[in-house]
């Protein structure tokens, strides 16, 4: 199956001046917006190892192109990949109120390594720590990075409703590390990233290529519907750069180190 990765568009890296002063510009609609949104996709966490998917070393191009991407040790106790820069700055953003919510697409878990709480995480595509009822599509998620519970296919009795459902119609739980294409992403996820979505006034996208669906329609809602602001901060060109208030051409990890600097907030 191709991905339509096998011939990428190139990276870009706009001057730095150019960068500091579209940074700038995106620093004063933060001091201004009410429900501000943080975006990310895979190029956010390239930096700590984890190759992203539609780049010259993506994980789908070297597919297609018949070759499989080299992977950092992945799984093993002592050897997960640590959060990026860019993640840390974004839990502090999150810890200050300047970003209301975060929604990813990736299933690293580095986020929540972070330090984000789950309440103000969507992991839209399932979570290498989280399990999922099949039924009501509830999300547990264990204490981050200890060994999961032995849940997998034990019954969630909290979505049974007595004499309403058959006495054997309980969901159990399941792990879903990676959604498919064709496959209904992590309900209690899109409920939750939807709700925040529709809040949105400014919607800041960080290494993603905003080409996988539903996901990526979510940050639509922030000017479409709300007279917000969308910023892209990615190094391939997307879909919706045409619509975006402000495209940024460098890696996420520079951005977030500036825009935080103008915010006054530090690692």
């Amino acid at each position: 199956m191709s991905h339509g990765a096998a011939n990428p568009l190139p990276e870009q890296e706009e001057d730095a001046a150019v960068v500091e002063s579209k940074v700038v510009a995106v620093a004063e609609l933060m001091k201004t917006a009410r429900h501000p949104v943080v975006f990310t996709g895979a190029g956010v966490s390239t930096s700590a190892g984890i190759p992203d998917f539609r780049g010259p070393n993506g994980q789908w191009t070297l597919l297609d192109q018949g070759r499989v991407a080299e992977l950092k040790p992945w799984g093993e106790r002592g050897k997960l990949p640590s959060p990026t820069l860019g993640h840390i700055l974004i839990k502090k953003m999150v810890d200050s109120g300047l970003v209301k919510f975060v929604i990813t697409q990736n299933v690293d878990g580095l986020h929540l390594m972070s330090g984000i709480p789950y309440d103000k995480l969507a992991e839209l595509h399932g979570s290498k720590y989280k399990l999922y009822c099949s039924k009501c599509g509830a999300g547990y998620a264990p204490p981050p990075f200890s060994d999961p519970p032995n849940l997998a296919e034990m019954p969630h009795m909290a979505c049974f409703k007595p004499g309403v459902d058959d006495p054997d119609d309980f969901g159990v739980f399941g792990e879903l590390i990676g959604v498919g294409f064709g496959q209904n992403l992590p309900r209690s996820e899109l409920e939750l990233a939807t709700h925040h979505s529709k809040l949105s006034d400014l919607v800041i996208v960080l290494g993603s290529s905003l080409q996988v669906t539903p996901a990526c329609n979510l940050v639509e809602y922030s000017f479409a519907t709300n007279g917000g602001h969308l910023v892209i901060v990615n190094l391939q060109p997307t879909p919706f750069d045409s619509v975006a208030h402000t495209v940024i051409r460098c890696r996420t990890d520079h951005f977030m180190q500036r825009l935080s600097s103008l915010l006054g907030i530090t690692p």
